[in-house]
């Protein structure tokens, strides 16, 4: 009988083509008398190490599964299937999907998934970057990929996750340049009777992000109460042509105590709807009971608003940099609590009469 190592026993060399190859022991066939070897692989001797270690630690707790030879295209819609769909918030998913099949699948798709490894990946990352996209574009295709090939981890399908080593293009924060009360008052008055003016109004003095605003319901005005409760928002999937309502950003509704002249702008555009809606008649569309909407009621257009907004300022002499966003931060952060208490007790005509 052939003499053999015991279960479990490693040994690592590198290739000829550079890569690192780790060969160990799972056990041993008494029909031909030899040892049944197994590999990993890896790009670096720390990584195929790791591997080895995994890989021999399985071997010895009796949980050890060769490694997947079906594509990456076929585990990632097996993964989309089993772990996103009706699990993850439905624009997560969405994203998902159009990273697949967009970023992940045209590149890198055919290679077999006990195969993948951190060159692979960083290819990905590499032509990505090409393509001109943005590097937090890149980092959300690589979390993508990162988070299904971690699960075929856990199952035991690959013995490593080659996401783990990629280097990825830094994603530099915007910096936030909130309005002073000049540009306020300005960017009111030039905004005066735009479609979007009321959009910008409450962006700028209740602090809602772009979506909350377009994706702001009747049921979440209370007039009795002057509060508005923010627990939703109007996003949109450019590559998957439709719009949805999803929770906010951090999944929390909050509660905004809105000032006087924002109710009152408020029951104007109630006021507005009415009549829109019995002038539309049955092609009314207002499903989710938006409070900004076009003459049918439709939902307003997130990259419309944009342009929209863009014009605005450009027509107010005001800086293209300032963005949406920055509305939510109010001149000076230490006057802002002051400047809105002051706000809440005056009406439109007499706070821009104050600024």
């Amino acid at each position: 009988m052939a003499k053999r190592n015991a279960s479990g026993g490693g040994s690592i060399r590198q290739r000829p083509n550079g890569k690192w190859e780790a060969r160990f022991t799972v056990g041993y066939n008494p029909a031909t008398g030899k040892q049944i070897r197994k590999s990993v692989y890896g790009d670096t001797q720390a990584g195929v190490r790791k591997a080895l270690a995994a890989a021999v630690a399985a071997v010895d707790n009796h949980t050890y599964k060769e490694q997947e030879k079906k594509l990456l295209s076929v585990w990632l819609d097996e993964w989309y299937k089993n772990y996103c769909e009706g699990l993850l918030k439905p624009f997560t998913c969405i994203a998902y999907e159009v990273e697949i099949r967009k970023h992940i699948k045209p590149y890198i798709g055919s290679v077999r998934l006990c195969d993948l490894n951190t060159s692979h990946i960083q290819g990905l990352v590499r032509k990505l970057q090409k393509q001109g996209l943005s590097a937090k574009t890149v980092k959300n295709v690589h979390g993508c990929l990162s988070s299904a090939l971690e699960q075929a981890r856990r199952e035991g399908s690959i013995a490593h996750n080659p996401c783990e080593f990629a280097k990825l293009p830094k994603v530099q924060q915007q910096e936030i340049k909130p309005l002073t009360l000049e540009q306020m008052h300005i960017l009111l008055d030039t905004a005066k009777d735009d479609p979007y003016e009321k959009v910008i109004t409450i962006c700028l003095f209740c602090g809602l992000r772009k979506g909350e605003a377009l994706g702001l319901s009747w049921k979440q005005v209370d007039f009795d109460k002057a509060v508005i409760t923010v627990k939703q928002q109007l996003q949109s999937s450019t590559a998957a042509g439709y719009y949805i309502l999803n929770e906010t950003k951090n999944g929390k509704p909050r509660t905004l105590d809105a000032p006087p002249f924002i109710m009152q702008m408020l029951k104007d555009v109630q006021q507005a709807q009415r009549a829109a809606k019995l002038k539309a008649g049955k092609a009314w569309a207002n499903e989710w009971g938006l409070v900004f909407t076009n003459p049918l009621g439709e939902h307003l257009s997130r990259p419309t608003m944009q342009t929209h907004f863009k014009r605005i300022l450009a027509a107010a002499s005001l800086p293209s940099t300032i963005r949406i966003h920055d509305l939510r931060h109010p001149y000076v952060k230490h006057t802002t609590k002051k400047y809105l208490g002051v706000c809440r007790k005056m009406s439109l005509v007499q706070r821009k009469e104050a600024v």
